[in-house]
């Protein structure tokens, strides 16, 4: 089965299982836009002092080595139209309308924790939470 990890998904799954959340996300797709968003909740977790700067910059390497066994999809591969489409019509941020158009242009089930982008994604794609894998 085909996987596209959010960033929420990602970011929790690396909390949880640490180097071990690589193994459940390779093969599976990520958009290039997951890598900031991930990179700003790390930075936001050591700005609240729930990492320290050493686990922050751990975690980002970890994140970079991913990239090669992942397949990344890039902004130019999305149609950024039906991206805003199904952010109006969903009620949901563009970055997480994002996610749901590049699940359908894969086939993918998307991986999120997202309650919000879970439901809204639920008409058109199949989902599922972290937690499951």
């Amino acid at each position: 089965m085909e996987r596209l990890f959010d960033a929420s998904s990602l970011v929790n799954l690396m909390l949880k299982k640490g180097a071990s959340a690589l193994d459940l996300v390779k093969g599976g797709h990520l958009l290039d836009l997951t890598l900031y968003e991930v990179g700003n909740a790390l930075w936001r977790l050591e700005r609240e002092k729930k990492l320290t700067v050493e686990e922050v910059r751990h975690l980002m390497e970890a994140v970079s080595r991913l990239t090669r066994w992942v397949g990344m999809i890039s902004v130019s591969e999305v149609n950024l139209a039906e991206v805003m489409e199904r952010a109006v019509e969903g009620g949901i941020i563009f970055y997480d309308a994002s996610y749901v158009v590049a699940a359908k242009l894969k086939g993918a089930t998307l991986i999120t924790d997202d309650a919000k982008l879970a439901r809204v994604a639920s008409a058109e794609v199949e989902v599922q939470n972290s937690r499951d894998l």
